[in-house]
């Protein structure tokens, strides 16, 4: 259930966002698979748990235009449900999502990483906008310094920045184009980040990843069972 790619070809004729498989980049710190829509959920000194387990989804048509995708995935006592709805008659992709854990752990939890598919972007005006407490947007365009707000700080902190994310939008795109993020704030106040780095040959990285848990040195954790939900369009 990983977004291999999403098309909106009365945009673009070329997918926006999707999966980079490993060795699309030179670079060796890039050496690796690309996902979109999936979660991550990372404990300290072990193993990633992702969604990213093979599933039989079942797949629904509501009314005339609604295409409903759902499964059930589990990995190490996590369960997840995912839910793709595709409307033909709205320029719109919506995602659901549910998450059950048993207790609250030290580990960071990033429901939502968005990879942008490189081909379909302009460099040399990609930005990235979103509202930080005020009622006006605010731009940044992004040159030729890296971008890396969830990056760790410590061992004790598991990340340096975030976007406000006011109202519930982050936009993302070029001069030509643009893509709208919302996520729904009455489900699950997500902070969303931006991880950019220029390449050579005017290649890039971008993606748009969203943290539900960080942690720090106040961090508490509790046996009673978790659930999240999510909602995104």
């Amino acid at each position: 259930m990983a977004i291999e790619g999403l098309w909106f070809k009365n945009v673009c004729p070329e997918p926006l966002i999707g999966t980079l498989p490993h060795g699309y980049y030179d670079d060796i710190s890039l050496g690796a698979d690309f996902f979109s829509g999936h979660t991550i959920i990372e404990k300290p000194g072990k193993h990633k748990i992702t969604d990213l387990q093979k599933c039989e989804p079942e797949v629904s048509l509501k009314g005339d235009s609604l295409l409903c995708v759902i499964a059930n995935m589990q990995d190490r006592g996590i369960l997840f449900r995912k839910e793709y709805n595709f409307d033909s008659f709205s320029n719109a992709f919506t995602i659901k999502l549910h998450i059950k854990m048993p207790g609250r752990k030290l580990s960071t939890i990033h429901p939502f990483n968005i990879t942008f598919i490189p081909s379909s972007f302009k460099k040399d005006s990609l930005f990235y906008a979103t509202h930080n407490g005020a009622d006006k947007v605010e731009k940044f365009r992004m040159g030729t310094d890296e971008i890396y707000h969830a990056q760790t700080l410590s061992s004790l902190i598991s990340a340096k920045h975030g976007l406000g994310a006011t109202e519930g939008f982050v936009f993302v795109g070029d001069k030509q184009k643009k893509m709208t993020f919302c996520h729904d704030q009455t489900k699950s106040a997500v902070i969303p980040s931006v991880h950019f780095s220029p390449l050579g040959d005017g290649q890039y990285f971008l993606r748009l990843q969203y943290s539900a848990q960080e942690v720090d040195e106040t961090f508490n954790e509790s046996r009673e069972n978790v659930r999240f939900d999510f909602f995104w369009t």
